[in-house]
């Protein structure tokens, strides 16, 4: 599937759509989150690091996972259910429609991160007393 996503993107994006192959470290994948427009996974730690960087993620939910995720930066919208993904110019069409609301999104995402950072932080506090 994520092969006939990639040839249908890059016949109308050839200079904007690379897929990447593992194996890559979990810090070149966030640092390639804040690099891009929109990150299409399934993983929610990909998602968590696509919006510690800003960048929306558009998640396919296996295991309604993501709900919470997003609800936390208040923002919705960005689930799709797996078998969407399998219909190559469904999925297209909802990547084309979150990129269009993309200055917007990437507003809300950077605004709710010092939030969202302040929150994750208290895990730790209970460690450092």
């Amino acid at each position: 599937m994520a092969e006939d996503c990639y040839n249908a993107l890059t016949a109308t994006f050839p200079d904007r759509v690379e897929m990447l192959r593992p194996p890559l470290n979990a810090w070149e994948l966030k640092h390639l989150a804040g690099m891009v427009d929109l990150v299409l996974t399934g993983r929610m730690h990909l998602a968590i690091a696509a919006l510690g960087m800003g960048t929306p993620p558009l998640c396919v939910a296996y295991m309604n996972k993501f709900g919470g995720l997003f609800q936390l930066f208040d923002i919705d919208g960005l689930v799709v259910e797996p078998a969407l993904v399998s219909e190559c110019d469904e999925i297209l069409a909802k990547m084309a429609e979150v990129v269009g609301g993309l200055e917007e999104l990437e507003g809300k995402i950077k605004s709710k991160l010092p939030e969202i950072m302040d929150l994750s932080a208290k895990n730790f506090e209970t460690l450092a007393n």
